[in-house]
């Protein structure tokens, strides 16, 4: 079942599908023509708040897709830093760009986790 189908029953079939039009990333006046309204229509459901959390959450749904898609790429773009920085058949100064390339990116990730381990542990102590 799709978990946006109480939204999409408290709208239109209009609002759903000028909705769908902005989350393409349409503009207003195009999703209107999508959706076959007038565009002040699509600015006044903008308003609504069913259409700002289907449009929330459809914007929330391709950011998921697209961290997906990026930690799948950040996986395969570590391992051709690595291969190029063990190829002995590459220059030296490639190679030393792939080793800094890692080096600076697992020093990045590691503030990071600092951080993130810092705001939980703030997160606990003010929700204590």
């Amino acid at each position: 079942m799709n978990h946006l189908e109480p939204l999409e029953k408290e709208l239109t079939a209009l609002q759903v599908k000028a909705c769908g039009a902005l989350l393409e990333g349409n503009s207003i006046e195009n999703a209107a023509k999508i959706a076959g309204c007038s565009s002040m229509s699509v600015d006044r459901w903008i308003k609504i708040p069913a259409f700002q959390k289907l449009l929330n959450e459809g914007k929330r749904a391709g950011f998921a897709v697209a961290t997906t898609k990026l930690a799948r790429g950040s996986s395969l773009a570590v391992d051709t830093l690595t291969e190029i920085m063990l190829d002995v058949d590459v220059s030296p100064s490639v190679r030393v760009r792939a080793s800094e390339a890692i080096l600076s990116n697992a020093v990045k990730l590691s503030e990071m986790a600092d951080l993130q381990d810092r705001i939980s542990a703030v997160e606990v102590y003010i929700n204590a």
